[in-house]
This record gives C-alpha cells, structure tokens and sequence, in this order.
C-alpha cells in the first residue's frame, strides 16, 4: 500500500485481489492501477542526483519545513515500510553538470528528505502524486461491445422493466444467392417511464452512449438507495 499525507490531508493507496483501491476520508473508491504502480516504481528505483545539508536554510528554501507542508510518501509490504519520503519543491531551471553523484541535475525534478536521513536530495525526475481523488479514479469503469448487448434492465422506484434485443430475417429476393437482410428490434417488458414509447434508434444510441462508461469524480461512497 502507499499512504500519502500533506497537511490535514490523507490518502491510502491499496492493493486487494488485484485491484488497487484510494481510501480518502470517506471516500473508497477503485483507483487507476497504471498510476498506482507507476509511483511504486518511481519510488524504489528513484535516482539521486545532488545533496545538500538539511540546514533550517536549506528545508525552507526547498520547502521541506513542517511550515511549507512537503507531500509525505510511505510505501508498504504487508506492514512492513518499505521507505518514507517527503517531496518539497521542484526544482525548474536548466540542466547542471558536476554535482556530488557526478551526474547532471535535472531540469524538473522534487527536492526531498528520506526518513532516518538528515540531507536533502534531488532527485532525477519529478515525482508524480498528487492528493485530489480525480487523479486517481479509475474512469474507465467499464468497455462494453454493443454487439454483445442483449437485454438492459431499468430500475427506479416501483418500477421495473427490460429491453430486449432480437434479430428479424427480411428476404429481399427470390434469387437464393442473395443473402436476406438482418433487422435488429427491440422489445419492452414492464413499465415504461410515462410517456416513453421504444423506439429502436434510441435504443442503439444509449448503447453507444454507455460502450465506454467514464467518470470524473467520486462524490460518495454512502451505500446505494441511500444518497
């Protein structure tokens, strides 16, 4: 799991069943696993290109002080703490040759302490979390072939009903080398909202609609029918 934390703010990253999760607040909501692991990865294979002492001076002026509020990273196996972090500011400017790992400093890259370490370091690339939940929604939250679709079913209070999905043969030819056409109808069962009639093209364009369900944001994670 990875825990970030920066002010009053705090979010846990968790991996269950191959599925990575963000616990924020209230909020529990499934994340983008591509995200997840890309700061997993970034975080154990981080390259260090330059220190300096962890002066009063120094965590200022790379915003490193409790005052400034660095973003706090801690990355877990089981309960075990893997390594602890807090990223300060980010370092912009042009590349620079001759720093004590004898490498270049990077044109973007986050100054940062490490836990049970007193120096500061830049490290080579800039570190990619952030706290606000739509970084890490998954939105994809589903892909669906309309070809595959053959019923949906509506649900709302007292009322219940399903569209079903039939294929009609039409012959246009008595010649039997001309394939007949297929039709695709739809048929209800159950209520319709009042004042709904099926229309067919409707149907196709609410399937189209949903092949790729996206969100932008979780509002709450309070248990269904009671929001």
């Amino acid at each position: 799991r990875i825990e970030m934390k920066q002010g009053d703010e705090h979010l846990v990253l968790k991996l269950n069943a191959g599925q990575w999760r963000a616990t924020q607040g209230e909020l529990n909501y499934p994340a983008d696993g591509s995200k997840a692991l890309g700061l997993v990865r970034s975080l154990l294979e981080m390259m260090l290109v330059d220190k300096k002492p962890g002066s009063k001076n120094f965590l200022e002026k790379y915003a490193l002080n409790a005052e400034a509020k660095p973003l706090m990273l801690s990355l877990y196996a089981g309960e075990r703490k893997l390594t602890g972090l807090s990223a300060g500011m980010v370092r912009k400017g042009k590349s620079e040759q001759g720093s004590p790992f004898g490498n270049y400093a990077p044109d973007e890259g986050h100054y940062l302490k490490i836990d049970g370490d007193e120096a500061i370091y830049l490290a080579k690339e800039k570190i990619d979390a952030e706290l606000h939940s739509s970084f890490w929604l998954q939105k994809k939250l589903a892909t669906v072939q309309k070809a595959d679709v053959v019923e949906i079913e509506f649900h709302q209070p007292h009322k219940n009903y399903r569209l079903k999905k039939s294929v009609e043969t039409i012959v246009t030819s008595t010649d039997p080398s001309v394939q007949p056409e297929e039709k695709i109808v739809w048929t209800a069962e159950g209520d319709l909202p009042d004042g709904h009639s099926l229309k067919s093209a409707e149907v196709e364009t609410l399937l189209g609609r949903l092949s790729e369900l996206n969100v932008t944001e979780p509002v709450s994670s309070t248990a269904s029918g009671q929001l």
